[in-house]
């Protein structure tokens, strides 16, 4: 992303990639929108598990087996902790999709305030929920 900037990076993404793409994008440019993105999304999580994300990379569409989210953040001091973030701005979620990437990790799924049907998950601790309408 370094030498890009923000319309050249997301010139040709469809409508939820390119929403993926530009979160992504400016989680790279802003530390103070990165600190504030992931204290959001492990929020409910204890202090050890969110020191690990002190700094994290940001991946997007990385392929892992049949799944892909749509953006995974990796700590940069413990590889293996990650959080996967799915993103939908209008298509539905998959059959079994936010399951399938609660296998791979932590989990949050990004939805407009207005989505309809978000999939009714059992009570699972990989689930991340940053945001709960009363």
């Amino acid at each position: 992303m370094k030498g890009q900037n923000l319309f050249t990076h997301l010139e040709g993404y469809g409508r939820e990639n390119f929403t993926t793409e530009a979160l992504a994008y400016l989680l790279e440019s802003d530390i103070g929108l990165r600190r504030a993105f992931i204290g959001m999304l492990l929020k409910e999580k204890g202090s050890r598990f969110q020191a690990k994300f002190k700094d994290y990379s940001v991946n997007t569409q990385i392929q892992h087996g049949r799944d892909r989210p749509d953006m995974e953040l990796i700590s940069c001091s413990d590889r293996k902790a990650k959080v996967f973030v799915e993103i939908k701005t209008g298509s539905p979620v998959g059959d079994n999709q936010i399951e399938h990437y609660l296998n791979l990790g932590h989990t949050v799924l990004l939805t407009p305030h207005w989505y309809a049907n978000p999939p009714k998950l059992k009570d699972d601790e990989k689930h991340l929920q940053p945001c709960r309408e009363e």
